[in-house]
């Protein structure tokens, strides 16, 4: 498990401890104290190295994917805030699994001049260079060089031009500190985006789930994966005792898909770590006990750590009291402002209950 992140450099985030963490972990705080952000670090400790998980991690800034960025500007994003120096760095580090790691990806960023060959090369245009004529123009554009160091070593170096759309990286050797990582947006249950399979092989957890979902729907039966005689690819039926027929899964209300995401997100992350975004999001607090009562029971069966953000205090007090066993387990986590930056406090979740009960102290 991940026992300690130090965020030295990040985004907004500077010098920024997590501590003594737990297999669950709820990240609570203002906006803007840096909740996602932490979430976007872990995530990238499956692939530290790598300009496309880098790219798609800055894409999701937002949670939407429809906002079309430069990969400049996508990386541009991700280093710190503030910073007028043509230098800079995102450095973290911590403790997995008992073994020390730290990252560090340092960004220079320069203006050059490429003339009309350069500029279609880097744009992605084929020609046939050798016999291509070109006009004798020159531009102007901007430069970032991106180079990574993983516990001390040298693991490659990427160059992105704020004119191209795509990108093509030059890493041979991808290194990994986690090598499962799974990521959970807010809205991913509305695009239909699930792990089902990975729970239909695993009997007894299907049918548990099966169970869970009778909390939204009592007449669930089953949900089966088909393929579609038109187009060959797979979708998901829903079976259930109101209908004659299976519905497709998109007909369902997004607290049941919801619920599903999560369920199969968590065996998707077997051995890994499971960062949810905003968990509450669609899921009603009447279910939200018995939806992550499972989660949470079946996180140390699995070996899955998870991460996971709120807004709200209603979601937070039942996800802490969901289960009484494992609370010392669960580890309540709240950013705060102060005068020296952004802080983290954490408790386990019955310093956390006893606070809120008693004090009435909110954690969020």
């Amino acid at each position: 498990m991940l026992s300690e992140l130090n965020i030295e450099k990040y985004r907004g985030i500077d010098s920024l401890k997590l501590e003594d963490l737990g297999r669950v972990n709820v990240i609570a705080g203002e906006n803007n104290t840096g909740k996602t952000s932490i979430l976007e670090v872990i995530e990238s400790l499956e692939r530290p190295n790598d300009l496309r998980a880098w790219r798609l991690i800055g894409r999701r800034e937002g949670n939407s994917m429809r906002i079309s960025t430069t990969s400049y500007d996508t990386m541009k994003s991700l280093f710190p805030i503030n910073n007028e120096n043509k230098k800079t760095s995102i450095v973290y580090s911590g403790e997995y699994n008992n073994k020390l790691f730290t990252v560090e990806l340092t960004g220079e960023f320069s203006d050059t001049i490429l003339n009309d060959e350069q500029l279609e090369k880097i744009r992605g245009y084929r020609h046939d260079y050798g016999t291509t004529e070109y006009e004798h123009n020159e531009y102007e554009v901007s430069l970032l060089d991106i180079y990574y160091k993983i516990n001390g070593e040298n693991f490659g170096s990427d160059k992105i031009y704020n004119v191209q759309r795509g990108f093509a990286t030059s890493t041979d050797i991808i290194a990994s500190i986690v090598e499962n990582v799974v990521y959970v947006s807010p809205t991913q249950h509305a695009n239909n985006s699930f792990y089902l399979n990975a729970l239909m092989t695993d009997p007894k957890l299907y049918e548990q789930f099966v169970e869970i979902m009778k909390e939204f729907d009592p007449d669930f039966v089953s949900i089966n994966s088909v393929e579609d005689e038109m187009t060959r690819s797979r979708k998901y039926v829903v079976l259930s005792k109101k209908f004659n027929e299976g519905l497709l899964l998109n007909a369902y209300g997004d607290g049941m898909k919801k619920a599903m995401l999560l369920l199969s997100a968590l065996l998707k992350a077997k051995d890994g770590i499971l960062l949810l975004d905003e968990f509450e999001t669609a899921i009603h607090v009447s279910v939200m006990g018995k939806v992550f009562k499972w989660i949470i029971e079946n996180a140390a069966k699995l070996n899955v750590q998870i991460f996971m953000t709120s807004h709200s205090l209603e979601a937070i007090n039942s996800v802490l009291k969901c289960c009484p066993d494992m609370q010392k387990d669960i580890r309540m986590i709240t950013l705060v402002n102060t005068e020296d930056g952004v802080k983290a406090r954490n408790v386990d979740a019955l310093k956390a209950i006893q606070l809120m009960d008693e004090y009435g102290l909110e954690l969020r």
